[in-house]
């Protein structure tokens, strides 16, 4: 609101819209920059250098049904892999165009080595949301895995790439919420 005298300040709706626009920028930066590190052995992870907070992705090229099948497997008495069946409303579930690489897993953590360890190693307990894969066992070996990972600091940016990245690009199927 403004009053006689005063300089008309830009309205927030305009704000918004300009801080939605770099972040769209931010993403496409971040998206044509983002190494991938392939990953057959949790030691591949040491070379990664991760260990720093930020946003990160996990890729492959095994079928959805192949990822749940190999996890029972590997845990008989677990139950199947929870995966989403519906794409938040406006957006699109990332899906696997034939053999390719696509990802099935996009997060945010203030260490990523640690959270690739817990979703590709079953590292940590048993109530550590993670995906808790062996991509070292046979049934995830004869497919390709890999990670990348951008470093962001600070917390609220961290979830506000993740959720903009989701709404620009996809909403990888084991991302559940």
């Amino acid at each position: 609101m403004t009053t006689k005298g005063q300089k008309n300040k830009q309205s927030p709706n305009k704000k918004l819209a300009k801080l939605k626009n770099a972040l769209v920028n931010y993403l496409k930066c971040i998206e044509e920059n983002r190494e991938r590190f392939y990953i057959e052995k949790e030691q591949d992870l040491d070379g990664v250098g991760a260990t720093c907070p930020g946003v990160y992705w996990i890729e492959t090229t095994m079928p959805v049904q192949k990822i749940q099948q190999a996890f029972l497997s590997l845990r008989p008495n677990s139950n199947e892999k929870k995966t989403r069946k519906n794409a938040p409303k406006g957006l699109k579930l990332i899906e696997q165009n034939e053999e390719e690489l696509y990802i099935i897993y996009l997060g945010t953590h203030d260490n990523i080595s640690l959270r690739f360890k817990q979703h590709l190693f079953n590292h940590g307990g048993e109530k550590t949301g993670k995906l808790g894969l062996q991509v070292d066992q046979k049934e995830f070996c004869k497919y390709k895995w890999c990670v990348s990972f951008h470093e962001i600091q600070d917390y609220e940016i961290r979830y506000a790439v993740e959720a903009g990245w989701r709404s620009t690009y996809g909403w990888p199927v084991f991302c559940l919420r």
